[in-house]
């Protein structure tokens, strides 16, 4: 899809955790799902919105504790 369908478009921001070896990503105001296999590069989106434009991020738990804990 080009810029210029998602430019007049909305945007949700979706959120992202892990599931063995998935990293799924899922929007809290529609049913758009994305779901990354880290270990394979395997893709798959489920209900797939074409107007809206999703975004999201996914940081493991491992690494959030190291910024946490800086004392």
């Amino acid at each position: 899809m080009s810029f210029a369908a998602w430019s007049n478009g909305e945007h949700h921001e979706c959120q992202g955790f892990r599931q063995g070896e998935w990293i799924i990503f899922r929007c809290p105001r529609c049913n758009y799902e994305m779901r990354d296999n880290w270990r394979t590069g395997e893709l798959k989106v489920n209900n797939p919105k074409r107007q809206v434009r999703h975004s999201g991020n996914y940081f493991p738990n491992e690494y959030k504790t190291i910024y946490e804990n800086l004392n």
